[in-house]
């Protein structure tokens, strides 16, 4: 996401008519809580979708999400504010680099033909922009049920699966997480996906069928007493847990082997993968 000082920065170097087209065209902080709403309603409605489908999965159909759970309440409001931050962060500085294209193609623009071609990139960065968008915010959502769903159900018998294609626009890191498979229920809980924008991966809990009395008391989104929280497994298998590789699964360290130590090495190093639909600014 850039930074403000970075979209300062990038806008000093306009024209005056560019910066009042900016000023006029810019989103703001409504826009950041109108999107924020969109993202957080959505991604709550796909959490839900998804331990209602994780409940099916293991031979509890009747059971139905009912997410009152505080603590993950309060996981998706952060999660999606800092989305819609940088949403509207890029957007404010895509802007500035449409103005400039603007200028190169016709140096003589005024304002009303600076607004004519920015409404027609608008339209354009809506087709890959908006796909992007609603494949992030259900990665995540999904991902995040997925792993409460064996967390809170204190699900000890299982594995655990990195799930997509490996073709040749995979990325390296992608691949290195493929190639680990199958991953214990104790290693599951450190994998974070998606990997980076437009990933076509995911995670997936292998589990044993409930009995009757597993599916009586499932846990589906509410909020936890204090008495059952204490005795959840995340406490106490942390101190037993075998660390072997996970330090592995570090992305930092895996992107610096692979190369990428900065956001445009990670699209070029995986463009297919992270960006599989061209686009200009």
């Amino acid at each position: 996401m850039p930074t403000a000082s970075v979209i300062r920065q990038a806008i000093a170097g306009l024209t005056d008519v560019q910066r009042l087209v900016h000023l006029a065209m810019r989103l703001t902080d409504p826009d950041v809580e109108e999107m924020y709403s969109f993202l957080f309603n959505r991604g709550r409605l796909i959490y839900e979708d998804t331990l209602n489908k994780m409940a099916e999965q293991i031979g509890c159909p009747g059971k139905k999400a009912r997410l009152t759970n505080s603590a993950v309440l309060n996981e998706l409001s952060l999660l999606y504010r800092s989305h819609a931050t940088s949403i509207i962060a890029t957007y404010n500085y895509d802007l500035v680099g449409a103005l400039i294209g603007i200028y190169k193609q016709n140096p003589y623009s005024n304002r009303y033909t600076y607004a004519k071609y920015i409404t027609e990139w608008e339209e354009q960065r809506k087709d890959w922009k908006a796909p992007q968008i609603a494949l992030m915010t259900a990665q995540y959502a999904q991902n995040m049920a997925i792993g409460h769903f064996a967390l809170y159900n204190q699900f000890n018998i299982g594995y655990g699966t990195f799930d997509g294609p490996d073709d040749e626009i995979t990325c390296p890191i992608c691949k290195d997480l493929l190639d680990r498979n199958p991953y214990s229920l104790a290693h599951f809980h450190y994998l974070e996906v998606p990997v980076h924008v437009n990933c076509r991966h995911h995670l997936k809990l292998h589990l044993q069928k409930a009995t009757p009395e597993q599916c009586q008391r499932l846990w589906m989104g509410e909020e936890l007493f204090f008495e059952f929280a204490e005795e959840l497994p995340r406490l106490s298998f942390l101190e037993h847990v075998d660390t072997q590789g996970l330090e592995e699964l570090n992305w930092l360290d895996q992107f610096e082997r692979c190369g990428i130590i900065n956001y445009k090495d990670l699209l070029v190093k995986g463009k297919g993968c992270c960006h599989p639909v061209t686009h200009k600014t």
